[in-house]
């Protein structure tokens, strides 16, 4: 891919960082490499639970409490090496996860399973942004799930291991208790 290419999502990737919530959505050759589905569904349920306890019960973005709880996976993007990391895995509330996925969402909404209008509110809460803004935001938003989309990634835990089944659940557990060097 181009160095044109390549400066462009790091254009973007830094303007969308700038809210609190957004939607970093993974390319299509990401789709279901997740962690989720490297372990059986008792180490899973243990991920999350620790998850769940380091974020105090909460969700990491809007703070909401008493609701049900999503472990949500964190990634950055190198682009000179198109190595796709795992970086943090977080708890977040029902909406601000949807928001995080907003493609899978906006299928929901069309499927009439998730409710659109209160998807886009809750972004525009959270961002403290009219709701009008979100057009933009949108747009930015699948302009660089687009650009992505042209690399293929290799997608890595937080020891450079590439993910496959033989994730080490070990490394999955100190990345969440913050005991693992940053790179």
């Amino acid at each position: 891919m181009s160095e044109k290419t390549v400066q462009e999502c790091i254009r973007l990737e830094k303007y969308l960082s700038k809210y609190e919530l957004w939607a970093d959505m993974v390319p299509k050759s990401s789709h279901y490499k997740n962690l989720r589905s490297a372990f059986s569904r008792k180490e899973w349920d243990i991920i999350k639970k620790a998850v769940y306890k380091k974020d105090g019960y909460k969700c990491s973005i809007c703070g909401v409490e008493n609701v049900r709880l999503e472990a949500h996976e964190e990634w950055k993007y190198n682009y000179k090496k198109f190595v796709q990391k795992l970086v943090a895995i977080n708890t977040l509330c029902f909406y601000c996860h949807q928001n995080k996925h907003l493609g899978h969402a906006f299928i929901l909404a069309d499927e009439g399973k998730l409710d659109r209008e209160r998807l886009l509110s809750y972004w525009s809460v959270i961002n403290n942004k009219p709701l009008e803004s979100s057009r933009d935001y949108f747009i930015k938003v699948l302009r660089l799930w687009e650009l992505r989309n042209n690399f293929d990634w290799i997608i890595v835990d937080n020891k450079d291991k590439e993910i496959t089944k033989e994730v080490e659940f070990s490394n999955i557990l100190e990345l969440i208790t913050n005991k693992f060097e940053e790179s």
